[in-house]
């Protein structure tokens, strides 16, 4: 059996090594990194020594380049995720600091490997309030330089690294498409109109607010419908959901997946995808990597008309809020699931606190959920949760879409 940490197992660097040595990264490369440093399993070293095993496979005559981006520095006139409402926009306009490339850490959903790797010995994070990205290696000086309008467009280092035509590969780890920076490249070629943005920089050491060009770009969109052309074309199987580690009988129980890209996505935010009948999926933990249908129905209510997927959404925010309000990271201290079902018209959401442990059967981990918490949206469309105390009482936890700030 291969060996584990509370039921996950565990990996060095010289592992991670082996699995980018598969994944045919060679000296010299130009690597595009998106991560996830909870979907690998227990990392001995954590987030420095994933960065440092991709230095090792690429060389001194390498590049890397991880996307360190701050959307949350834009003006939040332009917050989907989650909206605000204008009354605040002027409060939160006050409080937003400026962007600094030495100081400001990464938008939380980046993750901490990025995180760590723009603090890297040698790393150049480009100045771009929005849209930076952190460059290591041969190119780092070529492509730090990112023109404020369009940031993500052909003036951008995605662009410089198409244009340049160099081969660079995009390396996803315990990610899919939905992660994947450089579609959004390619959404600079549709001819999409063009939008205003602003945020705050720090100029002669004071917060100045920066107005540049923009396009709207697509998130969690049809990401997910480029991954499944990817593998059509490609005749990968079992891109969208192989994990970086399965067990089995053999040597050290790891079975690295021979892909050019692999994945695997576990955290609290799930994987969604819409299936042929139209039914909302999501990861099945009991049969991972499988996919369950959560709802043949989308139910609407009376806020903003929200569908599950975005019910889903405001209940992990304010789960999350609880979590830290509590002293625990949710990006790295916990995994959990949430089951949104439909009872008397009302809308439920039970979140489900995942445990793993080792298959004495071999094959995937075995998921163990234990219920910790319970959400409903209520007739008048505010967010309720159970009472700890008496599970015949809910109380309003949120009264606005997404507004996690009046987690108690």
């Amino acid at each position: 059996m291969a060996p584990t940490i509370d039921g996950k197992p565990i990996l060095t660097q010289k592992n991670i090594v082996d699995i980018l040595t598969e994944l045919d990264i060679k000296r010299g490369d130009t690597v595009l990194v998106h991560s996830s440093l909870k979907s690998l399993g227990y990392v001995i070293g954590g987030a420095e020594a994933v960065i440092n095993a991709i230095i090792d496979r690429v060389g001194e005559k390498g590049t890397i380049i991880m996307p360190t981006q701050t959307i949350e520095m834009s003006d939040p006139s332009t917050w989907l995720y989650p909206p605000v409402a204008p009354e605040f926009w002027d409060i939160i306009r006050k409080a937003l600091l400026p962007y600094n490339k030495d100081t400001t850490p990464v938008s939380k959903g980046i993750g901490v490997i990025p995180e760590t790797f723009r603090k890297f010995n040698g790393v150049i994070r480009t100045s771009h309030p929005l849209y930076s990205f952190a460059i290591w290696g041969e190119l780092a000086r070529y492509l730090n330089t990112q023109e404020l309008d369009y940031g993500l467009g052909k003036h951008s280092p995605l662009g410089k690294l198409y244009l340049k035509n160099n081969n660079a590969k995009i390396v996803l780890i315990g990610t899919d498409f939905e992660s994947n920076t450089s579609i959004h490249l390619a959404e600079h070629y549709l001819n999409r109109k063009t939008i205003i943005q602003s945020s705050y920089v720090l100029k002669n050491l004071k917060k100045s607010r920066v107005i540049f060009k923009d396009i709207p770009l697509d998130i969690y969109d049809d990401f997910l419908e480029f991954q499944r052309y990817f593998e059509s074309k490609n005749e990968i199987n079992n891109f969208a959901t192989e994990p970086i580690y399965v067990f089995n009988n053999e040597s050290d129980g790891r079975t690295v997946a021979k892909t050019e890209v692999t994945t695997a996505q576990i955290d609290s935010r799930n994987t969604f995808e819409i299936n042929d009948n139209g039914s909302l999926e999501s990861l099945d933990f009991e049969h991972y990597p499988g996919m369950k249908v959560s709802s043949d129905i989308f139910p609407v209510i009376n806020q903003k008309g929200l569908n599950e997927k975005e019910i889903l959404y405001w209940v992990v925010a304010v789960q999350d809020a609880i979590f830290a309000s509590k002293g625990v990271d949710p990006r790295l201290n916990v995994t959990y699931d949430v089951n949104i079902h439909l009872e008397n018209n009302l809308v439920y959401a039970d979140v489900l606190k995942i445990d793993y442990s080792a298959n004495p059967n071999g094959g995937a981990a075995i998921a163990n959920k234990t219920k910790i918490n319970e959400f409903r949206v209520n007739a008048d469309g505010k967010l309720e949760m159970i009472d700890s105390a008496d599970s015949s009482r809910y109380t309003i936890i949120s009264q606005t879409f997404m507004d996690s700030s009046m987690v108690k």
